[in-house]
């Protein structure tokens, strides 16, 4: 398919420059890369408690953000104790998403962005890589 456009392309006179940049375009698919906006939303009473009639420890839910450049593209990970959810905003409508985490390489398809998905545990995300479908 993409062949075929470059010899429309070529058939039309246009220089090979022009055309260059119009395939490169054709090719790259939209990709973020997302950095970690502030530290961890953890509670700041993040101190051992024990009471009395319980010794059971219990995890508190935390939280990351992470956010491109721009503030386009925000993500957010909610963990608790039972689930890890991962929500995608954008300000550009964008029906399908394809999230790699980095440095564990883990992807993620997104196929509605107005839901979260239910991820894997990360112990450590450096950035995230957002790429349109």
């Amino acid at each position: 398919m993409v062949v075929y456009y470059c010899r429309q392309l070529k058939e039309i006179n246009l220089e090979e420059q022009t055309i260059l940049k119009i395939v490169d375009k054709a090719h790259l698919p939209n990709v973020f890369e997302l950095i970690p906006s502030v530290g961890s939303g953890e509670t700041k009473d993040s101190k051992l408690r024990l009471a009395a009639k319980s010794l059971n420890l219990e995890k508190k839910n935390y939280s990351y953000s992470f956010t491109d450049s721009n503030s386009d593209h925000v993500i957010k990970i909610i963990n608790t104790a039972s689930e890890h959810l991962l929500y995608f905003f954008s300000s550009v409508p964008t029906p399908k998403v394809k999230i790699t985490i980095l440095p564990s390489g883990t992807t993620y398809t997104i196929l509605d962005t107005s839901k979260p998905i239910e991820i894997i545990e990360e112990r450590e995300i450096e950035k995230i890589i957002i790429s349109q479908m």
